[in-house]
C-alpha cells in the first residue's frame, strides 16, 4: 500500500492519528504463510537470449563468463513487483556488475528477459517495450493469470538464477506446453523458516 499525504491539507501526523494504527489487530496473521521464499530460477545467458551481456561484460571490465558467474551467484531480494504484474524490482546487484539502463530502449523485450538497470536487476515476466540491459532469459512462465497463484514469486521473496544451456532451454519450453508440466524439476523453491 501506498500512502501520497498532501502535506498542505495535512500533517503527517495527522494522518497517522487518522488510520488509528493503534486498532490494527496482527495476532490474526498466520506467521506460518508470511514466510518467504528463495526461488531458483534457470536462465540461459548471451547469444540471442541476452543480446546486451557483452555490453554489461565491456562496461565493468569482465568478460561475458564473468557477467554470468557473478550474476548466477547472487541471491536478490524483491523490493516490490511493479512496471508491469510480476516485475520484480531486484535489490542486491553485485557492484561489479552496475550498468545503466540503455540509452535507447528496446519497443519490444522478450517474455522472461534477465535485465540490468544502474543497481539492479529484473525479469520481464511478459513482452513488452524496455530500457534494461538484457543479459539473459528464463523459459519459465513466471506469471500466468490461469494459475493459482498467478506469480511464483512476491514481494519479500528472494530470486536466485542458475545458468542453462541452449539445449536445456529449449527443453523446459516443450515441457511448459504438457498439461503434466512439473515445473518444480526446474523451479526450486526454498522456504525460510
Amino acid at each position: 500500500i501506498m500512502l501520497y499525504v498532501d502535506t498542505n491539507i495535512s500533517t503527517l501526523n495527522e494522518v497517522l492519528n487518522d488510520l488509528d494504527l493503534e486498532q490494527l489487530d496482527i495476532s490474526s496473521i498466520n506467521v506460518k504463510q508470511l514466510r518467504n521464499k528463495t526461488i531458483h530460477l534457470p536462465v540461459l545467458y548471451g547469444g540471442e537470449y541476452g543480446q546486451d551481456i557483452e555490453e554489461v561484460a565491456t562496461y565493468n571490465d569482465l568478460t561475458t563468463e564473468e557477467v554470468v558467474k557473478i550474476h548466477s551467484s547472487n541471491k536478490y531480494l524483491i523490493y516490490m513487483l511493479g512496471f508491469m504484474p510480476g516485475f520484480p524490482f531486484l535489490g542486491g546487484l553485485d557492484p561489479n556488475l552496475h550498468t545503466p539502463r540503455r540509452k535507447e530502449p528496446r519497443t519490444k523485450i522478450e517474455a522472461g528477459s534477465v535485465g540490468i538497470a544502474n543497481n539492479q536487476t529484473g525479469l520481464y515476466p511478459k513482452q513488452s517495450p524496455g530500457g534494461w540491459q538484457i543479459i539473459g532469459r528464463t523459459p519459465i512462465n513466471v506469471f500466468d493469470i490461469n494459475r493459482e497463484p498467478m506469480c511464483l514469486y512476491e514481494a519479500g521473496d528472494s530470486i536466485q538464477f542458475y545458468s542453462i544451456d541452449k539445449d536445456t532451454y529449449q527443453q523446459i519450453e516443450q515441457e511448459q506446453t504438457q498439461d503434466d508440466f512439473n515445473i518444480e524439476k526446474w523451479v526450486k523453491f526454498d522456504y525460510e523458516h
